[in-house]
């Protein structure tokens, strides 16, 4: 019973060996489905890549959008302080600083 065992094991395992060797080789797999699959793969790249820039450049129109925001504040509240302070004789000036903006403040 064990040498039957065994020759069936080892059977087994050369036909293993022989169908891995036929498909490496192209027999069991056409090589033009090999070739379909490698082509498959290389436009997933691609498609990914295209995603990821697409993806960098939302992100970076989101902070400049952000940045934007941030400059349209300080201009409302440096108009509102001046509003505030720009009618009343008594009180104190309004610092120049306080409405000097640069290109930088801005994204340019």
């Amino acid at each position: 019973m064990d040498s039957v065992f065994l020759t069936l094991l080892s059977d087994a395992g050369i036909a293993s060996a022989v169908v891995v060797g036929l498909m490496i080789a192209g027999v069991l797999i056409p090589k033009w489905v090999h070739d379909q699959a490698k082509d498959d793969i290389a436009k997933r790249d691609a498609t990914i890549a295209n995603l990821q820039d697409a993806l960098d450049l939302e992100r970076q129109r989101s902070n400049d959008a952000n940045q934007a925001g941030l400059v349209t504040n300080q201009l409302i509240g440096g108009l509102l302080r001046l509003a505030e302070h720009g009618n009343d004789d008594k009180a104190p000036p309004v610092p120049r600083a306080a409405l000097d903006l640069t290109g930088k403040d801005i994204g340019l």
